[in-house]
């Protein structure tokens, strides 16, 4: 049941405008240059093919701990994969707050998603003032 949910989860990320926390392509694969192709600047971007690599190289070594451990491109630090948006060996049990925003701009102005939106359209329902959706996230913290 928990991968469904994960799963669900995931998806329901892209449906709601978020992309892979990982370097990726527009055209499809995933690209060895550093590129925040998330558009989130709090998700760490990671060579997704370098993270293959390291993670078929430790074999039988293989923990959870050492699994979710990956290498930011831009400043060659480790962190720990949380990211809802990731994929292999992560914890996937949250979204940031750029995750949170783009989800809530999403929810906002997107005309396929149900519900008000703030438009000047004279055939669209008005909304007037800021919108709080309730929207629960919880900040990227580093564990141990």
């Amino acid at each position: 049941p928990k991968d469904a949910v994960v799963t669900l989860s995931h998806e329901l990320g892209h449906y709601f405008g978020l992309y892979h926390a990982f370097n990726e392509l527009e055209e499809g694969g995933y690209s060895d240059d550093c590129v925040d192709s998330d558009y989130c600047e709090d998700t760490p971007p990671y060579n997704r093919n370098a993270y293959l690599v390291y993670l078929n190289g430790l074999g039988d070594d293989l923990t959870l701990k050492t699994g979710i451990q990956r290498e930011n491109c831009e400043t060659g630090e480790t962190f720990n994969a949380y990211n809802m948006m990731d994929y292999e060996v992560c914890l996937a049990d949250r979204f940031t707050n750029d995750q949170h925003d783009r989800i809530r701009h999403v929810l906002t102005y997107s005309p396929l998603i149900p519900g008000p939106k703030k438009t000047s359209s004279a055939t669209t329902r008005t909304a007037f003032g800021p919108i709080d959706l309730p929207i629960k996230y919880m900040p990227c913290a580093v564990h141990d």
